[in-house]
């Protein structure tokens, strides 16, 4: 292997206009034996700016935001990442049912609060599939 060379490690990007929740998802994943590179951003627009500078594999985020829906930065973000994997989150459990989502089965949908445990289990089941048997 070239000495040179950087190894590519899958991009989260995790949006809340909570820190705490931020700090939490990023605290959650650091835990464990992933190899992620962490964006975070405080609402929509921080992060497609981020997004527009670092490709991203994964994103974490609010569905109910101030200045964009979480729907509404997956349809965008989505537009350009046509593969990307997406946990949305919410703390109101009615609007997570009736949401509708691009990225069909690379899609998990989590309430909040979540157990650590939740969150590790859905980003196994999207960063890591296991082969159909």
């Amino acid at each position: 292997m070239n000495a040179n060379a950087v190894e590519e490690r899958p991009v989260v990007l995790v949006v809340d206009d909570h820190q705490a929740v931020r700090e939490l998802v990023v605290d959650t994943l650091e835990t464990c034996a992933y190899n992620f590179q962490f964006l975070t951003a405080a609402d929509g627009e921080k992060a497609l700016k981020h997004a527009a500078e670092t490709p991203v594999d994964l994103v974490i985020t609010d569905l109910e935001m101030s200045d964009m829906n979480g729907d509404e930065l997956i349809e965008k973000l989505a537009e350009k990442t046509p593969d990307l994997r997406v946990i949305l989150m919410s703390g109101n459990h009615d609007k997570l049912d009736k949401v509708a989502l691009p990225c069909g089965e690379r899609v998990r949908i989590v309430c909040k609060p979540f157990l650590p445990s939740q969150l590790r289990k859905m980003v196994d089941e999207l960063m890591f599939p296991k082969p159909a048997a």
